[in-house]
């Protein structure tokens, strides 16, 4: 390297903030199943967390997802989510 030539300082990447919904997709991944499984929970009432149709869209309440698999994972008849306590 010569006198003229400076080294940039390293770029640290820029946290991304959590999404509060997720798709399909991100709730089979953020709980270790296949989507195919995932969709067929769901339908069959299995799946505790409801979703949330937004026009085409099926999002996840990411913040219930977690409650409902540290709650032992019930099924949707037995599931109750207070929306984290508010």
């Amino acid at each position: 390297m010569t006198a003229n030539q400076t080294t940039a300082p390293p770029v640290k990447p820029i946290p991304l903030p959590t999404p509060a919904l997720l798709t399909r997709q991100e709730t089979a991944q953020l709980i270790n199943v296949s989507l195919v499984s995932l969709k067929r929970w769901n339908r069959s009432g299995r799946f505790g967390p409801a979703p949330i149709k937004l026009g085409k869209c099926t999002r996840f309440r990411r913040d219930e997802v977690l409650a409902w698999v540290a709650a032992g994972c019930p099924a949707r008849r037995e599931w109750r989510w207070n929306g984290g306590g508010k």
